[in-house]
C-alpha cells in the first residue's frame, strides 16, 4: 500500500473546514449534481449528496488559493 507524503497531513485538514463545505455545497449546485466528465447524475451511495465527491482538476498541494478556486473545482 502506498502512504500519503506527510506534507498532505498538513492541508488534509482544510476539508473539515467550514469555508470548504460551503463551497463544497455552491460547486455541487452549480454543477447541478452532475459529473462534469461523464455527465452521470450523482446519486445513491452513503447518505447522498454528502458522498458526492468534489475534487480539484489541479492538485492544490496546499495552496489556498487554488484550493478555493472554483473554476479548479470540479
Amino acid at each position: 500500500m502506498t502512504q500519503r507524503p506527510t506534507t498532505a497531513d498538513e492541508y488534509r485538514k482544510l476539508y473539515f473546514i467550514k469555508r470548504w463545505r460551503t463551497l463544497r455545497g455552491i460547486i455541487l449546485t452549480r454543477d447541478q449534481y452532475q459529473c462534469q466528465r461523464c455527465r452521470v447524475i450523482l446519486t445513491g451511495g452513503r447518505s447522498d449528496p454528502p458522498s458526492a465527491v468534489v475534487h480539484h482538476k489541479q492538485p492544490h498541494k496546499g495552496d489556498l488559493t487554488l484550493f478555493y478556486y472554483a473554476d479548479n473545482l470540479e
